[in-house]
C-alpha cells in the first residue's frame, strides 16, 4: 500500500512541476476547503505533517491553494485524493496538499492564485454598539432559539445562555460584527457564543450558538467571513464561509465532514 501511495505522489509531482506550464485549467469558479492534519498512520507519505483538505478535488488536478490563518495567507497546490477515516466518524474523500513548511490555515481557497487572497484585519478596539442595536441583535437570537427546530442540535443552549455582558464589536472593512459570550453550566466560565453581522445598517444572525475562529478575508477584492460552529461541547463542528459582497450575507460554503 505504501508503495502505491509513493508512486501516486511521484506521479503527482511529475505532473505538477515537470509540466507546470501546462497545468490544467482550474475550475471556472474557485472553491473553498477545510484544512486538517490527518491523524491516521502514514496517510500522506510525502508530507510528514499530513496536511490535507476534507474535500475531494480532481485527481492530479494540481490546483493552486491559498491557506488563510490569523497570521496571513500562504500558498501551495492540491495533490492526490485518498480515503480518510475520521476518528469517531466515517470515511471521507480527502485531498493531500503540497505546501511549504509551516504553511497552514483554518480555511482554504482552491483554484485561485494565493496572491489574489487577502486577510482583512480585524479591528477589536471598536466602541460598544448602541443599546437599541444590541437589543435588536439579542432579540434576533432569542427568536431563533424559540422558533428553530434545529436549536437543540447545537447542544443544550438553555444551559449555555447568553451572558449579560455587552457584545464585543469587531470591525473588518465595511462590516461590523457583534460577538456575544455565553455562560456555561456554572455561570462562572465563559465561551464564545453566537455572532450577529452588522452590515449595511442591518442585522443578520449567522449560524451556530458556540462559534470560534472568525476570519475576514477577500478573494479578488470580494469579502468573505469564515468561522467554525460547534455544538457547545459535542462532536459536531462545521466550517462556514459567508459571502459578504451583497446586501445580505450568503452562505458560500459549509463542511461538517470532520465531526465525530
Amino acid at each position: 500500500m505504501k508503495i502505491l501511495r509513493l508512486l501516486a505522489v511521484l506521479l503527482v509531482t511529475m505532473t505538477c512541476y515537470a509540466y507546470g506550464e501546462q497545468q490544467p485549467e482550474p475550475p471556472r469558479k474557485f472553491s473553498f476547503g477545510l484544512p486538517f492534519f490527518a491523524t491516521q498512520s502514514d496517510p500522506c507519505p510525502k508530507y510528514p505533517e499530513g496536511l490535507c483538505l476534507a474535500d475531494s478535488f480532481p485527481l492530479f488536478g494540481c490546483y493552486d491553494v491559498a491557506l488563510i490563518s490569523r497570521r496571513g495567507v500562504c500558498g501551495g497546490m492540491t495533490s492526490y485524493r485518498f480515503h480518510y477515516e475520521v476518528p469517531g466518524g466515517s470515511a471521507i474523500e480527502a485531498t493531500v496538499l503540497d505546501v511549504p513548511e509551516k504553511c497552514y490555515g483554518s480555511v482554504a481557497v482552491v483554484g485561485v492564485d494565493p496572491g489574489a487572497v487577502r486577510l482583512i484585519p480585524l479591528e477589536d478596539d471598536q466602541p460598544p454598539a448602541p443599546k437599541d442595536t444590541e437589543s435588536k441583535a439579542r432579540e434576533l437570537l432569542r427568536n431563533w432559539i424559540h422558533s428553530s427546530s434545529k436549536a437543540d442540535e447545537f447542544g443544550d443552549i438553555r444551559q449555555n445562555p447568553l451572558s449579560n455582558s455587552p457584545a464585543k464589536v469587531l470591525k473588518a472593512g465595511h462590516v461590523k460584527m457583534l460577538k456575544f459570550e455565553l455562560n456555561d453550566y456554572s455561570e462562572e466560565l465563559r465561551r464564545d457564543g453566537p455572532v450577529v453581522l452588522w452590515l449595511n445598517d442591518r442585522l443578520f444572525r449567522l449560524e451556530g450558538w458556540c462559534t470560534e475562529g472568525h476570519l475576514f478575508f477577500s478573494v479578488h477584492a470580494k469579502p468573505y467571513l469564515a468561522y467554525t460552529m460547534h455544538c457547545c461541547g459535542c462532536g459536531l463542528q462545521i466550517l462556514y464561509v459567508y459571502d459578504l459582497s451583497g446586501e445580505v450575507p450568503m452562505t458560500a460554503y459549509e463542511n461538517e465532514k470532520l465531526s465525530d
